[in-house]
């Protein structure tokens, strides 16, 4: 006695027609005198793990975002004191004739370091701990290359979004303050 049959069809959208025939169909080469073979479709079902899935990726993209923000406000604090620190050596490159340029370029390019360091301890982390759970439950290790590198973009500019304010202040300074500065 056969108590399911499971049939895939290719194009979802043949599903409600295809399958009460289907059904109709085996009932009747098998001959069964009470009872009918019926059709469960999983369209539905589909449609609300998709849904939940969706739901769940709006969360995990909002939490993801605050930790941005928060991580890049990190970022710009750190780049404030670093920039109140250094007001002396600011102070003497634009006195020996730096220009604007150079100070906003210098300051920029620190911050894109620093994020780009925690990137990569980031994609290191995520690596192995993405290895380590992929082997202990046997399922195949793949690494997306795009990934990555989208994550180190990101870590990019990050540094240039929250390292812009720094960099700002820093060039903008009087040389003559900066050199009175202790």
């Amino acid at each position: 006695e056969i108590s399911d049959i499971v049939f895939r069809v290719n194009d979802t959208s043949l599903t409600p027609t295809v399958g009460p025939e289907l059904a109709r169909k085996l009932t009747e080469i098998a001959g069964i005198q009470q009872g009918e073979y019926q059709v469960a479709d999983a369209t539905a079902a589909f449609q609300e793990v998709q849904q939940l899935f969706g739901f769940i990726t709006t969360i995990i993209s909002a939490i993801a975002g605050i930790s941005l923000f928060v991580g890049g406000t990190g970022v710009m604090n750190i780049m404030l004191v670093s920039v109140t620190e250094r007001t002396r050596e600011i102070g003497i490159k634009k006195a020996l004739g730096a220009r604007r340029k150079i100070i906003l370029k210098q300051v920029l390019i620190e911050a894109v370091i620093l994020t780009l360091m925690g990137g990569f301890i980031g994609v290191v982390a995520g690596i192995l701990s993405g290895f380590a759970i992929t082997q202990s439950l046997a399922y195949p290790y793949i690494l997306s290359l795009f990934s990555v590198f989208v994550s180190l973009l990101f870590c990019c500019i990050i540094g240039v979004v929250f390292g812009l304010l720094p960099a700002v202040k820093a060039s903008k300074l009087d040389p003559i303050e900066a050199l009175r500065f202790e």
